[in-house]
C-alpha cells in the first residue's frame, strides 16, 4: 500500500515537533535564567536544567502508558494521544509565554514545566514505536528501512530544537522572543496532529506480510479464548 510512506511521515513529524520541544530552553539556558528572573530559583541553571530533565523523569511512566495503550486501543489512538499531549503541553507553555508580563517568574516557570511534562510523557510513544510501526505497515524487506527513519526523526527534531531558539530568543527581544518561539513550536505540534487525525489509519487493510498475518489472526484467537472464558466463568 503506497500510503504506508504517508503513515511512516505523519509518525516522523509527530515524532520529530516532540523532540523539538526537549531541548527548547538548552541553547538559550542564560537568557532562559532572565526569563524566568534570575533572582529566584525558577531562573536558577538548575531549575532551566529540570526543564530537559523532565523528559528523563516521565520516560518510565511513559513507556509503561505506551504498552498500555498499543494493547487497549492499537497503533494509531496510541500515536494520536502522544501528538495530543506534545500539543496541550506546547499550548500550557504558550500561555505562560502570553501572561508572562502578568505571571511572577515562578508562576511561569511553573507553567512551563507543566507544559513540559506533558510533552515528556508522550516521548516514548515515540521513541518505543518504530519497530511496530514498521511490523504493521511494511513488507518483511522495508521494515529496517522503514524504522531506522522513524527512529531517526527524534535526532532531527532535536537539533532543530537547537537550532530555532538561537534565532529568535536574544537580550534585546526576551519576552517577544519567548513568546514568538513557543508560538513557532506550538504550530510545529499542531499541524502533524491535525494531519495525523484525519489520515492516520490503525493498520491496512490486509496484512503487508505473512508473519504479520499470523500475528493477526493468534491475537484475534486469543481475544476471542478470553472472551468465551470470561462468559464460563461468570
Amino acid at each position: 500500500y503506497p500510503k504506508r510512506w504517508y503513515i511512516l511521515l505523519l509518525y516522523c513529524g509527530l515524532n520529530m515537533s516532540n523532540a523539538a520541544m526537549w531541548v527548547t530552553y538548552a541553547p538559550i539556558s542564560d537568557l532562559s535564567q532572565n526569563y524566568f528572573d534570575s533572582n529566584s530559583f525558577s531562573g536558577s541553571l538548575s531549575a532551566i536544567n529540570m526543564l530537559a530533565t523532565s523528559y528523563q523523569v516521565f520516560y518510565l511512566p511513559g513507556s509503561w502508558l505506551t504498552a498500555y495503550l498499543m494493547k487497549k486501543y492499537g497503533f494509531r489512538y496510541s500515536v494520536l494521544f502522544g501528538g495530543y499531549l506534545t500539543t496541550f503541553g506546547a499550548f500550557i507553555r504558550l500561555l505562560s509565554a502570553i501572561f508572562r508580563n502578568q505571571l511572577s517568574g515562578d508562576s511561569c516557570y511553573l507553567l512551563m514545566l507543566l507544559g513540559q511534562s506533558f510533552a515528556a510523557l508522550a516521548q516514548p510513544i515515540y521513541c518505543n514505536l518504530p519497530a511496530a510501526v514498521a511490523s504493521i505497515w511494511f513488507a518483511m524487506n522495508e521494515r529496517d528501512t522503514a524504522t531506522t527513519i522513524s527512529a531517526l526523526f527524534n535526532p532531527v527534531g532535536s537539533a532543530i530544537g537547537q537550532i530555532i531558539p538561537t534565532l529568535f530568543v536574544t537580550n534585546s527581544n526576551l519576552n517577544n522572543g519567548m513568546l514568538s518561539l513557543m508560538g513557532l513550536e506550538f504550530a510545529l505540534c499542531l499541524f502533524p496532529l491535525i494531519l495525523a487525525s484525519i489520515y492516520l489509519n490503525d493498520r491496512p487493510p490486509t496484512p503487508p506480510s505473512h508473519s504479520t498475518s499470523l500475528k493477526v489472526e493468534m491475537l484475534t484467537s486469543m481475544k476471542s479464548l478470553q472472551k468465551e472464558l470470561t462468559i464460563l466463568l461468570t
